[in-house]
């Protein structure tokens, strides 16, 4: 079974650590999947390695044990029942049991001529023999210990777990841990004492103080672990397994028995004294507690209750191309980073982690001194490699060099105190790609966004959102009293943006490439001359140098009080300054929250011509959202702006998937109707009309949102964004007459003018009176029709990893486009949404092999299947009116096919495009035969048009070209282009 089929057992709500290995091991014991086996060493191989350290040190040693540890849970998962406890805590005890298990063996064959010695009457100074002596001594009485004493003494040592923390995992309050620790204490040192050790008092302090550090392991230990499956283990590995469980009784319940390694045998615990060891008798071991009689589910969850998980390996190398032992984390889009330890000595890391977190992706970064951070998307599902669910990375860290810059107000005096955050840092592989990128971003019309290189790593911004401190960029400064800052930790040749704030200053944000000599001028003035004058975010962001000296402008306060309809204030709402007039985007999005009186201070804001707040719905509270607009007032005077809310109508019930009637995670959205009689009664609000959108609340597909009354129509589809899977919307037959037939689905009228395209997969028209408090509306979501089609090559060999467009009905495109879906695991492409009598033309390629190919589906169809093979060729020259080559053009083909009932328009991405060499050359050679095509030239969003040539030339290109069948060329030649002109800006400069 493949690895990607193992991200279906992973609950949806929460970590549910337990449940995962529960299903693992299920998975595992009903297929033999080996890759499930897998996943278990990767997500418990750093406590195993960190439980064999504490008491091995030799190499060979580690990697006997560490493959004999998990030897023993083949073994155990194969021949018994299920666990009934937390697989990572019996792991952690296998794995000392066999590691001093191996340091006996290795002991026994390399000490017998010491024998002696071991025996002697110790002397101030401990000879190492005695030591390890005593340290064993220490495992065996440790393990003997009752669970209730000997799990708090180990999750506060070897674990370095709070007191809070051991007790919230043991299910006991910290009270009663406390005394268990206490009793635990005197209990151990009791029994070393009858063996001839006396512990110092100081020895629990540094178990509690104990460190928490993880090493990852190694690939190569990982793959030693998993061959166990196959039988592949030495014959001493073998050995070291064996007997440390008993193997005829592995069917009875197992108990928790979590025996981790005290830190303090690493560090000392510092013996007082050692008494003669000669013929000491072990003291036996404390029978075992009673087994629970609760046992861990095993059942998969529903397809739609679970989370995926994904398999990180690759390494991390310095700018030289050395391993570089760095610590790892994933930084996620909301909520503090999470850290995942450490590479190994030689770079290599092996993780298994989740795909998201709270609905949302991240990035995986690794950092280290002396370094600057690399970083790769993770689980975002707008960028679909970050979405695979096994990935090899090779993470190269550049040479770290500070930020330095200096902070004056706008009269050149120094701001002292102010806050320096680098909120986002972005990276290419080299300088030349990097400039490229600048280039690129410096001739983009639309400037709402930061220059940026191939990849960007962005922290949550805790002080806008309200967010823990924790979750803030921990590239952090404060300026001196000079003004003058330095922020450590950036990469030579990464972009890296900086958010300023100060008391009595507006915000600032800006971005710094790190490279020395860097000169921003030339770039800042292309993108000056390029942008549009009256984008809102015209200026907002500028290029510097890796010393950028930053003028602060005074802020302009907004300030105000928000009450409900009763007047009464409202405490703890978001107020955002969310528009600069009635239209404009406020591109510094500043925002404050009331307090106990209802008031609210917006701080930070730059001066505009005009201010728009706005605060959300709520709908526990039936209130609508609010808005309000204040004109500019004098100079810096502060700008006031009171909001009063009112009632709506509050919407709930539940969606539900109707062929299983299980609840769905899904997303609403409401629209108000043209004509609608009653909005023109509220407060004004129609700017916040997009919060008119919530979420199903987790497991129960149950929502609750807010409207007005009159006609508004309610939308509903799937959080997960696969809309395709379900069926299209169909128009409310009660209000036939709002909607329109359009090529890409029906469409509406909405209210304030303009037209709206049906989103998800369901709607309704709502109608609610004034006197309507609540209605219910309870959802139900049909399942789409799939047609299921094998992908093959010309030699009738199945083909995976495709990517394929028209498997979709229009309803769930964009206006005339197809989207383009991955495949990367299977050669069949699922077909949804197949109307009965309506062709499907069907296109996939494979951007490895070069292969395309067509399939025109017809309703009925019985196994079918589309052959992909090579493609025709296409090759030209683009240049200017005057014959001058055009560089670094985009080149992009759009095949085009309306011919009876057989619909699309579409692309294959990286197959049907190129970009123009030095030379303004071209060549593509997977192009589609048999189709007409667009061939379109742009530069980012600055489109190309030809010079007029007869009968093929549009304002978006050459149109209506065709190549005839597999191998042929189309040779176009010097292609002449100029800039397309944008309606009502005159020629692009």
């Amino acid at each position: 079974m493949s690895q990607h089929a193992l991200t279906q057992i992973v609950r949806k709500s929460g970590e549910l650590t337990d449940e995962i290995d529960a299903q693992l091991i299920a998975r595992f014991v009903g297929t033999r999947d080996e890759a499930a086996f897998r996943v278990l060493v990767q997500r418990h191989g750093p406590a195993v390695l960190t439980a064999l350290r504490q008491v091995l040190t030799d190499p060979a040693d580690i990697d006997d044990a560490f493959q004999a540890t998990f030897l023993v849970l083949f073994k155990r998962a194969t021949r018994s029942a299920p666990l009934s406890v937390p697989l990572r805590g019996w792991l952690f005890g296998v794995a000392h049991r066999v590691a001093v298990r191996c340091r006996a063996d290795r002991h026994r064959r390399t000490v017998r001529e010491t024998e002696a010695a071991r025996r002697a009457q110790p002397t101030t100074e401990l000879p190492d023999l005695s030591w390890r002596e005593a340290t064993e001594i220490l495992h065996q009485e440790l393990n003997a210990l009752p669970d209730k004493y000997r799990l708090p003494l180990l999750l506060c040592g070897v674990q370095g777990l709070t007191r809070d923390e051991a007790a919230d995992q043991l299910g006991t309050s910290p009270g009663a841990l406390r005394g268990h620790l206490d009793r635990g204490r005197a209990l151990l040192e009791k029994r070393l004492a009858r063996r001839g050790i006396v512990l110092s008092t100081g020895w629990l302090a540094l178990v509690i103080d104990s460190s928490r550090a993880v090493e990852v392991p190694s690939a190569r230990l990982i793959d030693l672990a998993a061959r166990v499956t196959a039988g592949q283990s030495a014959r001493g590995v073998t050995a070291l397994a064996a007997g440390v469980l008993p193997v005829n009784r592995l069917l009875k319940p197992f108990t928790l028995t979590i025996t981790v390694l005290l830190i303090a045998v690493g560090l000392g615990f510092g013996f007082a004294s050692i008494a003669p060891q000669a013929d000491e008798k072990p003291v036996p071991k404390a029978a075992a507690p009673a087994p629970r009689a609760e046992k861990a589910t095993l059942e998969p969850a529903p397809k739609e209750d679970t989370k995926e998980l994904r398999t990180i390996t690759g390494k991390v190398l310095d700018a030289t191309g050395k391993p570089v032992p760095a610590e790892l984390s994933l930084v996620w889009s909301t909520g503090a980073p999470e850290p995942l330890g450490r590479a190994g000595a030689d770079g290599t890391f092996a993780l298994t982690v989740r795909f998201k977190r709270n609905g949302s992706g991240g990035r995986f970064v690794a950092k280290a001194p002396g370094h600057g951070m690399d970083f790769r998307p993770h689980g975002l599902s707008s960028v679909p490699e970050s979405m695979s669910p096994a990935v090899e990375w090779t993470l190269k860290l550049p040479k770290e060099r500070a930020i330095r810059g200096r902070v004056l107000d706008h009269e050149g005096t120094a701001v002292a105190g102010a806050t320096v955050v680098a909120n986002f840092f972005s990276a290419c592989d080299t300088e030349a790609a990097m400039d490229r990128r600048l280039e690129e971003w410096a001739a983009r019309e639309y400037h709402g966004a930061p220059p940026s290189g191939d990849r960007t790593l962005w922290f949550p911004d805790a002080d806008r959102t309200r967010g823990s401190p924790d979750e803030r960029s921990p590239y952090t400064a404060t300026t001196d009293k000079d003004g003058r800052f330095e922020i450590t930790g950036a990469g030579v040749n990464q972009l890296v943006g900086l958010r300023i704030r100060g008391a009595g200053f507006a915000d600032k944000e800006l971005v710094t490439l790190n490279r020395i000599g860097f000169n921003p001028t030339a770039l800042n003035q292309v993108a000056r001359n390029s942008e549009s004058k009256d984008d809102s975010y015209a200026g907002k962001w500028a290029l510097h140098g890796p010393a950028p000296l930053i003028i602060l402008e005074p802020e302009k306060l907004i300030r105000g009080r928000v009450t409900d309809p009763a007047g009464k204030p409202r405490v703890g709402v978001m107020v955002r300054f969310s528009r600069t007039n009635k239209n404009d985007l406020n591109p510094d999005e500043n925002r404050a929250v009331t307090g106990p009186d209802g008031r609210y201070e917006i701080r930070g804001a730059r001066k505009h011509k005009g201010y728009m707040v706005e605060i959300p719905p709520d709908p526990d509270a039936g209130l609508l959202p609010c808005q309000g607009f204040a004109e500019d007032t004098p100079k810096y005077e502060p700008v006031t702006i009171d909001l009063k809310c009112a009632k709506g109508v509050v919407v709930t019930g539940t969606v539900t998937n109707k062929a299983t009637g299980k609840p769905l995670a899904a997303e609403l959205v409401t629209r108000i109707l043209a004509d609608n009689p009653f909005v023109d009664r509220y407060p004004p609000f129609l700017h916040s009309a997009s919060q008119f959108s919530t979420l199903t609340q987790p497991g129960s597909g149950r929502f609750r949102l807010v409207t007005v009354p009159g006609p508004v129509i309610l939308m509903a589809g799937p959080q997960n964004g696969k809309a395709y899977e379900f069926k299209p919307p169909v128009p409310d037959p009660n209000f036939a007459n709002r909607f329109n037939k359009e090529p890409a689905g029906p469409s509406f009228k909405i209210y304030g003018g303009g037209a709206a395209y049906l989103w998800g997969c369901w709607c309704l028209v709502l109608d609610a009176k004034p006197t309507d408090g609540e209605l219910t509306v309870n959802v139900e979501l049909e399942p789409a029709p799939r047609t299921l089609v094998k992908v093959v090559d010309t030699d009738g060999k199945p083909v995976t990893g495709v990517i394929a467009t028209g498997i979709t009905a229009p309803e769930h495109s964009f206006p005339g486009l197809s989207y383009l879906f991955s495949f990367p695991d299977t050669d069949t492409v699922s077909v949804f949404n197949q109307e009965p009598g309506k062709d499907r033309l069907l296109v996939a390629g494979h951007v490895g092999r070069e292969l395309v190919g067509a399939l025109v589906l017809k309703t009925g169809d019985k196994s079918p299947i589309v052959t992909l093979g090579p493609g025709g060729r296409i090759t030209g020259r683009a240049v200017d009116e005057n014959g001058r080559p055009l560089a670094g053009l985009k080149v992009e083909a759009f095949f085009l096919r309306s011919d009876g009932p057989v619909r699309g328009t579409w692309n294959l991405g990286e197959l049907n495009s190129q970009t123009t060499g030095n030379n303004g050359e071209f060549q593509i050679d997977t192009m589609l035969p048999g189709h007409s095509f667009l061939l379109v030239f742009r530069q980012e969003w600055q489109f190309y048009q030809p010079v007029p040539q007869p009968e093929r030339s549009t304002d978006w290109g050459l149109n209506g070209l065709t190549i005839a069948k597999h191998g042929d060329t189309l040779t176009l030649g010097d292609i002449k282009l100029r800039p397309q002109d944008l309606p009502g800006r005159g020629p692009r400069k």
